[in-house]
């Protein structure tokens, strides 16, 4: 496995859950089959904060790697008043 990665790093809270997708790929940059690791979360990736997508292997690869990702708040804006 030369590169396990996620397609977002960072979202913005919607009130929903948020789960970014995993992509592996080997020394060659094809990408691994989903069949080949199984991805937990923790959290509902749905309130502001950190969280992580454990990616475990089995089957011809082995081990286990951990990315974080964020929920970050909307953003605000501000208004002069009149």
């Amino acid at each position: 496995i030369a590169s396990v990665s996620l397609t977002k790093t960072s979202f913005v809270y919607n009130g929903k859950n948020k789960r970014p997708t995993v992509t592996v790929k080997d020394s060659n940059g094809k990408k691994i089959d989903a069949s080949n690791y199984a991805v937990t979360y923790s959290g509902n990736g749905k309130s502001v904060g950190v969280y992580t997508a454990t990616v475990t292997f089995s089957g011809n690869y082995d081990g286990r790697v951990e990315l974080t990702y964020q929920v970050v708040p909307e953003a605000t804006s501000i208004r002069a008043s009149a």
